[in-house]
């Protein structure tokens, strides 16, 4: 496993307090949070590196306004097209 090291001032920190997830915790989650935005991991996939059924993987990613879907607007109108059918 590769490790990554930052410096990080209290300013940073502080925000996450003593009841938050920690550092570590956070910024795994936010990495695989963006990986699958971008399209680079499957919701599995996601959901399995951050070590959590895929349903609550589904909620946490909601909760943080990362979408489900993310079609252009010209696949949203195909998917629509093809349900109507």
């Amino acid at each position: 496993m590769a490790a990554i090291h930052l410096d990080l001032d209290d300013d940073f920190l502080n925000p996450l307090g003593q009841q938050g997830p920690s550092i570590e915790r956070a910024d795994r989650e936010l990495m695989v949070m963006e990986l699958y935005r971008r399209g680079a991991l499957s919701r599995g996939k996601a959901a399995e590196l951050l070590g959590m059924p895929l349903g609550d993987f589904l909620n946490r990613a909601n909760a943080l306004g990362v979408p489900y879907f993310n079609f252009t607007d010209e696949e949203f109108a195909a998917e629509l097209a093809a349900g109507k059918r």
